[in-house]
């Protein structure tokens, strides 16, 4: 799906995690494909130890529950965290999609654009209708 994503929707980089169990702040990557290396890991790692909640939208989508979508990465407030780590690595948008079964959070999906605003409402209508919900029964 990653590689789909970047290969073919033309995306920089695309992301799928899961929640650490021994960490609240923290993600374990599953896949991941695109414009970015370890370094980025390593740095939001950095950069999100010792905060409760961690930084970005993979993070967020995954404890808020919700869809987290930034329009561009420039606008967000210069004492954000995951600003500056995006930015070093070119994103200017992203979109999270928490990854539900049945009534718990199993993960997130996290796309980046090197384009602000790539994220446009059709956009995410397309990707949250196709997010996929599965049923624990």
């Amino acid at each position: 799906m990653c590689r789909v994503l970047v290969e073919q929707g033309g995306y920089q980089f695309a992301w799928v995690a899961v929640p650490a169990a021994e960490d609240p702040s923290g993600v374990v990557s599953l896949a991941y494909h695109g414009e970015v290396d370890r370094q980025y890991f390593d740095a939001i790692d950095a950069t999100s130890s010792g905060l409760v909640e961690g930084i970005g939208p993979v993070i967020e989508a995954l404890r808020t529950r919700e869809v987290q979508i930034v329009g561009d990465v420039d606008a967000l407030p210069a004492g954000d965290p995951w600003r500056k780590v995006a930015l070093d690595y070119g994103m200017r948008a992203a979109i999270a999609l928490p990854l539900i079964v049945g009534e718990a959070v199993s993960g997130a999906l996290g796309i980046f654009s090197q384009q602000a605003g790539a994220f446009d409402p059709e956009t995410v209508q397309l990707f949250q209708s196709s997010r996929p919900r599965w049923s624990s029964s």
